[in-house]
Order: C-alpha cells, then structure tokens, then sequence
C-alpha cells in the first residue's frame, strides 16, 4: 500500500506541475513571480545544481542574462538559485529589459517530506519532486519539463571529446593554473557549486590528479588545470 500511496502522490504532483498551475501557463513575456514555500528547511544549492547541468545545454552561459522577481519568501531564502546560476557564468538581473530571459521558480512541500521544484524558464518549465531526509534532498522522480527546444550543443559524440566530463567545485575557491601542478601560476579561480567542463584527470609528475578545463561553448581545450581532487563528477 506505501508503493501505491507514493505513486499516487508522485502521479498527482507531476499533473499539477504540468496542468492546472497558472505560475506555468505564462508565455514568454509575461511578468513571473518567484516564491518559496517551505517551513523550516533551508534550501541548499545542492538543490539546483541538476537544474543548472540540465538547462546549460538550452542557454549558453556567458550569453545567457535571466530576470526575476522575488517574492518576499524568496528573499528569505538568500537568492540561492539565482547564486547557483551566477556561480557558473549566467547573468542576472532584477530588472526587466529587452533581451533578457523571465526566469521564475516555486519551490514548495507537497507533502510532509516532499518537496517539490519548479522553474519557468521564458516559455519553458522544469520540474522535480524530492524526499526530505535529516534535512537533505534526494530526488524521486525525474525531471519533468515541457517547452525546451532543441539543444544548442551538441553530446560529446565525436570521439575527441569522449573524455570531456561535467563537474561541480567543491570546496568554497578552486585555484585554475596554467599547468597542472600547484606550482603552476594561478589564472583565475572556480567558486564552489561551480559547473565545470574537464577532461579526465592524469597524473603529474609528483603522481596527483589534474583535470585540463574544457571551454564550455566551443568545447575546445585550454591551457587551464585544476586539482581534481576538488571536483564532483555528474557523468
């Protein structure tokens, strides 16, 4: 009887998700309002670090400027999600103006422990339902989405890229130097949750593992290196 409880209650949340909710009937340029709706829980960007990986493939980074606009529960949970996005290269701004893409989201509990995200990204939407436990989130369902184009980029389907994972940084700076040691000269710096494009790691000659950083838009290779030990892998 559980199982069928839990599909029953996975079944109805995806058809509210995908039908009744005016929040995810607006066209793309129309006004959006994000809103989170959750009693003592915090949210964490280990909650949209799958949203992130998923629409990177739909709105290229560096390229890409999102707008919001928060209800006063969302301000309450320190703009997470739009940090999540920043951290990773996408623009934000509070401001509507032409060119920009309406991004809005609705996080709420559809039961006591289930907690359910949704993102209306300009006429597209994202959604995931997950299970509170000791105060993380796992997901139970896949994603469920309605409106995404085709993707710009295409998979890593030629055999020069076979090795090109994503990652995400963990630990709060990663240093990115020009070869891959760490007396390497430091160029530039990764912040934490930070979405990366790398290849597989090697070994130096000290016998430590170093990602080459793979651009992202181009998929090309870089004279960037980071110490892999520090990384995520998502694939």
């Amino acid at each position: 009887m559980k199982i069928i409880k839990k599909i029953i209650l996975i079944t109805l949340a995806l058809l509210t998700i995908n039908g009744c909710s005016g929040f995810l009937s607006n066209k793309e340029d129309e006004h959006f309002m994000s809103q989170i709706s959750l009693h003592n829980f915090k949210l964490d960007q280990t909650i949209t670090q799958d949203m992130v990986s998923f629409i990177q493939d739909y709105y290229p980074i560096s390229k890409t400027t999102f707008y919001f606009q928060l209800a006063s529960s969302a301000y309450d949970h320190d703009s997470v999600i739009e940090n999540s996005l920043r951290n990773v290269g996408y623009g934000i701004s509070y401001i509507k103006k032409s060119g920009r893409i309406p991004f809005a989201y609705k996080i709420d509990f559809v039961e006591k422990n289930i907690m359910r995200t949704t993102y209306n990204i300009g006429s597209s939407t994202l959604s995931r339902l997950y299970r509170i436990t000791e105060n993380q989130a796992i997901p139970i369902s896949a994603f469920t989405t309605r409106g995404f184009k085709e993707r710009i980029y295409q998979n890593y389907t030629n055999q020069s890229y076979d090795s090109v994972k994503r990652a995400i940084v963990t630990i709060s700076l990663l240093n990115i130097r020009d070869k891959p040691s760490s007396k390497g000269k430091i160029i530039g710096k990764y912040h934490k949750n930070s979405l990366v494009y790398v290849e597989s790691p090697i070994l130096n000659d000290k016998g430590t593992e170093w990602s080459r950083v793979v651009q992202q838009n181009t998929h090309s290779k870089t004279d960037k290196y980071i110490y892999s030990r520090y990384i995520k892998y998502l694939n």
